[in-house]
């Protein structure tokens, strides 16, 4: 019943010339691999870093981290603290994985259903479609989705299928189920890093002056890379941190079909991403978009990938996700979990300064004051055993520029693989 789809090859004629075009399922890296493979595995690491917030909270609660204000003692429980992220988290979570769902449901509505209502498909992807909601979106592509409303030879000499027409009912049935399916996993994707920067910001507001229960680093954590406690975190962020890299590389499935698509000299996926196919207007030699890369500007345009694809309403939506993913990670991580653990180092200092508390802290840690002071000089405001620092920044700006040069993401892939390689046998 699905063979139509998972096989689909068109051909279009333009300019006298005829280009054949897979673009069945099978072969739709921007859907099959994320559906059953990437968006689980997303949903997974997100459960399970759910999951460990009550085992780091357990912890930290352990190791005295949570501390009374005037410090008269720790904090018995932190219940209260967790029912306001939770509420926090779903109230953020709610409105992204709404907004999501809306932004998925409004692409499957101009990319399948107007098609469908209308009952025919325009050859030129860069047509107006008769929806006034799509007119400006020009998200129209022909793929599987719409593969029973490709036009015959004798239908639309310029447009036509070449391989067995699916059924016009399950075409459409098919296409509303994986759109659905994919506003579902990536709105829990989404949803799940605004529980994320709930959790951030409900340590960071812990670490304020107005808060009855505060953060205080364990200075007996014995941690070796002077975490003071706060390494606890990393059970809750090493699986953000490995559900980010894989959702970048969804995003960039979903980036380079949806480039794939609008080139219609590349035959499949697989020519357009090596560069291995012959351009409009080239001459009657054999040549490549590589191979005419260091000819030209042009050329070099072409392999970086950068030509017409703003015009793409589909890369514009993808970058901004991509964009604010990564930059809500970044300072996530980078500042708000930083500044956290220097505000609440500087409570510690502070409450060494003032006479009235001084004592109070010594007690608390039942430690002088110097021994105190010593371990505080050693603290590291980085609560991430990997990726460092240094190297969270530079996954981020080398994601972003894979993102948009999506032909030199190569590059991104083999550093980073080479980088976790490296560290490996450095551990083992």
């Amino acid at each position: 019943m699905f063979a139509p789809i998972s096989w689909v090859s068109y051909t279009r004629v333009i300019d006298g010339t005829a280009y054949a075009k897979e673009v069945g399922y099978v072969l739709a890296i921007n859907w099959w691999p994320p559906l059953i493979v990437t968006l689980p595995l997303i949903v997974f690491l997100a459960m399970r870093s759910i999951q460990n917030l009550r085992r780091s909270v357990e912890h930290m609660v352990d190791c005295r981290m949570f501390a009374l204000k005037d410090w008269s003692g720790p904090a018995a429980d932190v219940d209260d603290v967790i029912v306001r992220l939770w509420g926090t988290a779903f109230v953020i979570g709610a409105v992204i994985f709404v907004l999501v769902f809306v932004v998925v449901v409004a692409d499957w509505w101009c990319v399948v259903h107007v098609p469908f209502a209308a009952g025919n498909v325009i050859a030129d992807l860069s047509g107006a479609l008769e929806s006034a909601a799509c007119k400006a979106r020009q998200a129209h592509e022909n793929d599987w989705s719409i593969a029973a409303l490709l036009p015959s030879r004798v239908d639309n000499p310029a447009l036509f299928l070449d391989t067995p027409r699916p059924g016009t009912a399950m075409n459409y049935a098919f296409s509303a189920f994986v759109y659905l399916l994919l506003a579902v996993e990536a709105g829990i994707l989404l949803a799940y890093y605004g529980f994320i920067l709930a959790f951030a910001l409900t340590v960071y507001r812990l670490s304020e002056e107005s808060e009855d229960v505060i953060v205080v680093p364990h200075l007996d954590s014995g941690d070796p890379r002077h975490r003071v406690g706060f390494e606890w975190l990393e059970l809750v962020f090493r699986p953000c941190v490995l559900a980010t890299f894989v959702a970048f590389g969804t995003a960039f499935l979903m980036r380079i079909q949806n480039a794939y698509l609008r080139v219609p000299e590349a035959g499949d996926v697989f020519a357009f991403l090596t560069g291995n196919y012959v351009p409009r207007g080239g001459d009657d030699e054999v040549s490549t978009v590589m191979g005419n890369a260091f000819e030209s500007v042009g050329g070099f345009i072409a392999l970086l990938g950068i030509d017409e694809q703003f015009g793409d309403p589909q890369f514009v939506l993808g970058l901004a996700v991509v964009l604010i993913v990564l930059t809500l990670l970044a300072l996530t991580l980078s500042y708000v979990l930083q500044s956290a653990v220097r505000r609440a180092r500087d409570r510690v200092r502070q409450g060494l300064v003032r006479e009235a508390t001084r004592a109070k802290v010594e007690a608390y840690y039942g430690l002088s004051r110097e021994e105190i002071e010593e371990r505080l000089g050693e603290i590291q405001t980085w609560p991430l055993s990997w990726p460092e620092l240094r190297e969270a920044r530079n996954f981020f700006f080398a994601g972003i520029l894979c993102f948009v040069f999506y032909r030199v993401a190569i590059v991104w892939v083999l550093v980073f693989a080479w980088r976790l390689m490296k560290r490996e046998g450095e551990d083992g």
